[in-house]
């Protein structure tokens, strides 16, 4: 698996394509620059350098990138056994050899992996913003690299991306970042899928830096749950630092009409502690393996968002919370929905 990090590296490993790295998995210290490498099993990798890297994803048969941003409290060794199972989950809902074929790529930012860390974790994420913004800066040039040559042409890779909890933040603060340095964001994103997301629920306003999120993809999709139980211990500590708002995975966006026309609500709260105790990580069922192939409806609406290009609305939309013109954007995903 290739994946990204921006966690500090033990030694002098790192610094030629084709050597050995390890990561000072204690250190919580984010770096400023991003390492590209493949996981080799255990905590020993294998450094490729940006240059064979995207020469890797290139020459893959998967025409669909899809990025994966992990959440609080979250192990390097977690993040890469995530990852894995999105890759099986992605791979039985959309194939290996299909147009929508995705290959899952995670950024590893320094999370403690630890449930009392999170102050730590949350001004970790927000100062992972640069490695990220670097990293995506480097996907907007090799999109742009080759243009024209079938060869080498990367135009047509669709580029979807999942953010986790305070993922977000890393997301958020990571486009608001590459916007200061380059003027702007380009339309990066197929779709931006925001599960449980950690961050205010006024963030994808107009004006709030969010809205570049929406600003650099076709569709973004708040997945959100009112008993999120993991995010009511978020609100509390925000609020024991003095800062109030609710959360953006617990009820959505607060205005639908102060949000890009793109943005989509889709309320989880009918399933989502069934799939995990805390009900925070639930774009995949806790026992989705091998054995019980089952993903869950979050990964079955993402995959078909992957596919299609478009965000599937059920029938239960919740009427009263409807964008500008009506349009059906907030709604209720059963938890039997794509089956």
């Amino acid at each position: 698996m290739l994946f990204v990090t921006n966690r500090r590296r033990k030694g002098n490993g790192g610094r030629k394509a084709g050597s050995k790295i390890r990561f000072d998995t204690g250190n919580r210290s984010p770096e400023v620059e991003f390492f590209a490498c493949r996981f080799t099993g255990g905590d020993t990798h294998e450094f490729l350098g940006s240059n064979l890297f995207f020469k890797e994803l290139r020459d893959q048969p998967r025409r669909n990138i899809f990025l994966f941003v992990h959440g609080f409290n979250v192990s390097m060794e977690d993040a890469l056994k995530s990852a894995s199972r999105l890759q099986a989950a992605l791979d039985q809902q959309l194939g290996t050899d299909t147009p929508a074929a995705s290959l899952v790529v995670p950024f590893i930012w320094p999370s403690a992996g630890a449930v009392l860390e999170y102050w730590d974790d949350q001004d970790s994420a927000k100062h992972s913003a640069a490695a990220y913004s670097r990293f995506l800066n480097f996907f907007v040039r090799w999109r742009e690299a080759g243009r024209g040559d079938p060869a080498t042409d990367n135009c047509d890779r669709r580029i979807n991306i999942l953010a986790h909890s305070m993922g977000n933040r890393v997301l958020v603060y990571g486009l608001r970042d590459w916007a200061e340095k380059n003027g702007g964001t380009p339309h990066l994103f197929r779709n931006v899928f925001m599960v449980a997301p950690d961050i205010v629920n006024e963030s994808l306003e107009r004006e709030k830096p969010g809205r570049l999120v929406s600003d650099s993809s076709r569709n973004v999709v708040v997945y959100h749950a009112s008993d999120d139980l993991a995010l009511r211990s978020s609100k509390a500590a925000n609020v024991a630092n003095a800062i109030a708002s609710r959360r953006l995975g617990h009820n959505g966006p607060e205005d639908m009409n102060a949000v890009a026309r793109n943005v989509f609500a889709a309320d989880c709260s009918d399933f989502n502690n069934g799939y995990e105790p805390l009900g925070h990580s639930y774009f995949l069922r806790r026992e989705y393996s091998q054995a019980d192939p089952d993903p869950g409806v979050v990964l079955r609406h993402m995959a078909n968002a992957v596919d299609t290009g478009r965000i599937a609305v059920p029938e239960g939309e919740i009427t009263n919370r409807l964008g500008d013109g009506g349009e059906r954007r907030a709604f209720v995903l059963p938890e039997e929905w794509g089956r």
